[in-house]
């Protein structure tokens, strides 16, 4: 195997690795069926289980937990699947758009004795707030009905709950006015807490280990450019590896957060350069 062909190859893994760090919290069934998830026969002892199905979904509405205990029930404009953007429910809703503010509503059925649990609460986009069983559970931002009461911010998050019933209420409201696109896009994970913490422990390590190669990758390749500086391949491949060392420390476990006090915005451009840089100058290599 000559030079350029090894080097495509570790290229090509490395776009899998990264894919696979930030998409791997987005592999699971979609099990909640019409705003309720029966986990009464699973062993969520364990293991952690993600929320994904179809949740109840009110377009143009920030409902909060007493609005679903008065003698009118609020009816749901669609049960939309989680996650996903709300943009992908305009067949249904046709009045929706990227920008304005909803609530998601879900009601989880568990096993008796299950104790505790914990929540392990991704970014939504771009503000939330989420309160579960009646009491506000935190939230990133400040989700609000405009663009001038809103505030985005991305910081996942985890919450202890102790379950007294069988039945956990999960509200969340989301707003988004300053994102392409705005909703539920990744999903919420529970388990007891040795499970969610070893699950966290996991998804930070693949992240970490992702960073490394492509920071180790970079410095290399760039070193071959500099000793040998009629191949400019070395020099685009660097500059690729940059880029998706920019994104991934920008998505996923936002490891850019445990480095440096970062705004949304800039966190944002920070993604959105690391895109393009990886795009352009991949192509380049590879041509």
């Amino acid at each position: 195997m000559n030079r350029d062909n090894a080097v495509k190859i570790v290229f090509i893994l490395l776009n899998f690795l990264i894919i696979l760090t930030l998409t791997s919290a987005a592999i699971g069934q979609d099990k909640a069926k019409k705003g309720v998830l029966d986990l009464r026969n699973e062993l969520i002892r364990n293991n952690t289980i993600m929320l994904n199905g179809e949740w109840e979904f009110y377009w143009g509405k920030h409902l909060r937990p007493p609005d679903f205990h008065k003698d009118k029930y609020p009816v749901p404009d669609i049960y939309g699947k989680v996650p996903s953007y709300w943009i992908n429910y305009s067949s249904k809703i046709p009045q929706i758009k990227n920008f304005g503010y909803a609530t998601y509503r879900l009601n989880i059925l568990l096993p008796d004795n299950i104790g505790k649990i914990v929540f392990d609460i991704p970014v939504f986009d771009s503000a939330f707030r989420i309160y579960i069983d009646g009491k506000y559970a935190g939230g990133n931002g400040l989700a609000g009905e405009n663009g001038a009461e809103t505030m985005p911010e991305y910081d996942p998050f985890t919450y202890e709950h102790t379950v007294i019933d069988d039945t956990v209420e999960v509200i969340i409201n989301v707003s988004n006015f300053h994102h392409r696109r705005g909703g539920f896009w990744l999903p919420i994970n529970i388990g007891t807490p040795e499970a969610v913490i070893k699950n966290l422990e996991q998804k930070k390590i693949l992240s970490d280990i992702s960073a490394g190669m492509l920071r180790s990758l970079m410095v290399f390749f760039f070193v071959f450019f500099v000793i040998f500086k009629t191949d400019h391949s070395m020099l685009y491949f660097s500059l690729a590896t940059l880029g998706m060392l920019l994104r991934s420390i920008s998505t996923g476990t936002f490891t850019v957060m445990t480095l440096t006090d970062i705004s949304w915005v800039s966190l944002i451009r920070l993604e959105y350069t690391g895109s393009f840089i990886a795009l352009i100058f991949g192509a380049w290599y590879f041509y």
